[in-house]
C-alpha cells in the first residue's frame, strides 16, 4: 500500500495530525495499535480528562501556545458539536513567606504563581492571584494549611475530555478521508539511511510516498532510536475516587488544584461521577521505566497512603472519599521537559512532553504537519519563539 503520509500512534497528536493532513487534501493512512482512546489506558489519551491551563510560570512561549491550542479545542467543538472542554480554573499554591519557603524542596517553585500572574496579566488573560485567606474564602473545600502562602487562580483552565476528543477528532479525520488501521502493530521500520522505506505490518507493507509522522508516545524510541538518549518514560499513578457529596467538587464549584511542592494533583468531578488524584512527579529516577517492560495496572499502596495524606493536608473533606479505582499512564518527558518536533530524512517525529502533551496537541500536530507537507502553512512565529524543527543535536 502506498499513501502520502502515514501517521503511526492514535493518541491525541496522531489523530490531529491525521486530521490537519486529511482537511488538507492529503491521503493519510493512521495506524493504532489498540483502539482510539481504550478503555483500558496505558497512556494519556485514554484518561477521562486532561487539564488545560495558560499559567506556566515564566515561560510566556508555553502560555501563548497554549493560547493557540485552546483556538482549535474550541473548533472542534463547533466541527463535533460535542462539548470537549470544562472550564473549572486551576489553583497552583505558592510561598513567599521565610518560614514558608522552608517547607518547600525547591524554593524556585515557590514563586511559579507570582510569575504566571505577571505573564497572565501581560499576556491579557483571566487570573487572580489570592491570599491564603482570600482562596480559602472562595473555596472553602481547599484547607489553609501552612505550606503555602498564596496562589494563583487560571481562569483560562479546566479540563478536556480526553477519550472524547480522541475519538471525535479520529473521526473528523476519517470524515475528511484518512484511512484508520487500528488494533495494527508496526513490526518495523525499514530504512534506508535516514529515510523510511516501508512500514511493516500484519496487514501489509505500507510505502509512505511524502513522509512518516511517528507521534507514537512513550513507543517512539523504537521507532527514533536518537529519542532514547534525550528522553525519558516514566510510569505515574492516579487514584479515582468517588467524593460522599459531590456538589462541593462540580467544575462549577470547585477548580483544578495543583501543588508543584509535592507534585500532585486534584481534579474536579469528571468522567463517571468521579474526582481523581495524580502523582504527577517526573524527577524521581525511580519512576523511570523501560516501556517495553511489563507494568502494574493499578497503583502502589504507598501511592494510596500518599494520596490521602495529601488530601487530608489539602482538600480534607475528599481524603475518606471511596475509591472506585486506580490505575498508572506512561509518559514520555524530556529532561528541559520541553517537545521534540525535528525531521531527519522522510521522518518526522513529535515527542510531546508530559503535563504538556494533551493540550496542545492540536498546535504540536500542526507544527509536525508542517515539518512533513512542505506544502502546509508553517506557523512562522512559532518556529521563532518555539524553536521547533531543528534536528541539529540528532
Amino acid at each position: 500500500m502506498k499513501v502520502d503520509f502515514v501517521v503511526v500512534g492514535g493518541g491525541i497528536t496522531g489523530v490531529c495530525a491525521a486530521y490537519h493532513l486529511a482537511k488538507g487534501g492529503s491521503d493519510v493512512l493512521l495506524i493504532e495499535r489498540d483502539e482510539l482512546a481504550p478503555d483500558a489506558p496505558i497512556s494519556s489519551s485514554g484518561e477521562y480528562a486532561k487539564a488545560f491551563r495558560t499559567a506556566y510560570g515564566k515561560d510566556r512561549t508555553m502560555t501563548r501556545l497554549c493560547m493557540e491550542s485552546f483556538k482549535h479545542w474550541q473548533h472542534f467543538e463547533r466541527e463535533t458539536g460535542v462539548e470537549l472542554f470544562v472550564p473549572s480554573g486551576m489553583i497552583v499554591f505558592g510561598a513567599d513567606q521565610v518560614q514558608t519557603l522552608r517547607k518547600w524542596a525547591n524554593p524556585e517553585n515557590a514563586r511559579y504563581a507570582i510569575d504566571s500572574a505577571a505573564i497572565l496579566k501581560e499576556e491579557g488573560l483571566s487570573h487572580e492571584l489570592l491570599s491564603k485567606r482570600e482562596l480559602v474564602e472562595r473555596y472553602p473545600q481547599i484547607a489553609a494549611n501552612n505550606c503555602y502562602d498564596h496562589a494563583i487562580l487560571d481562569k483560562t483552565a479546566g479540563f478536556i475530555h480526553a477519550q472524547k476528543a480522541v475519538r471525535e477528532i479520529g473521526s473528523l479525520a476519517k470524515k475528511a478521508g484518512a484511512i484508520l488501521w487500528d488494533h495494527t502493530t508496526v513490526e518495523e521500520s525499514v530504512r534506508r539511511g535516514e529515510y523510511v522505506e516501508r512500514l511493516v505490518t500484519a496487514r501489509g507493507d505500507v510505502v509512505p510516498k511524502e513522509a512518516v509522522i511517528f507521534a507514537a508516545g512513550y513507543m517512539n524510541g523504537v521507532f527514533a532510536p536518537e529519542l532514547r538518549s534525550k528522553t525519558q518514560v516514566t510510569q505515574q499513578q492516579i487514584l479515582f475516587i468517588k467524593p460522599r457529596d459531590p456538589a462541593p467538587y462540580s467544575p462549577a464549584n470547585f477548580p483544578i488544584v495543583v501543588n508543584i511542592n509535592q507534585w500532585r494533583y486534584v481534579f474536579p468531578v469528571h468522567g463517571p461521577g468521579v474526582t481523581k488524584v495524580a502523582d504527577d512527579d517526573n524527577y524521581r529516577k525511580e519512576k523511570i521505566i523501560d516501556p517495553k517492560q511489563n507494568f502494574k495496572k493499578e497503583a502502589d499502596d504507598w501511592f494510596r497512603a500518599d494520596a490521602r495524606a495529601f488530601l487530608q493536608d489539602y482538600v480534607p473533606g475528599l481524603a475518606h472519599s471511596e475509591e472506585v479505582h486506580s490505575t498508572t499512564c506512561r509518559y514520555t518527558n524530556t529532561v528541559q521537559e520541553k517537545y521534540l518536533i525535528y525531521r531527519k530524512g522522510n521522518a518526522v517525529v513529535i515527542s510531546a512532553c508530559s503535563g504538556h502533551g494533551f493540550k496542545n496537541a492540536p498546535m504540536t500536530a500542526l507544527m509536525a504537519v508542517t515539518l512533513a507537507d512542505r506544502q502546509a502553512k508553517a506557523p512562522t512565529y512559532l518556529e521563532e519563539d518555539f524553536g521547533y524543527g531543528h534536528a541539529d543535536n540528532f
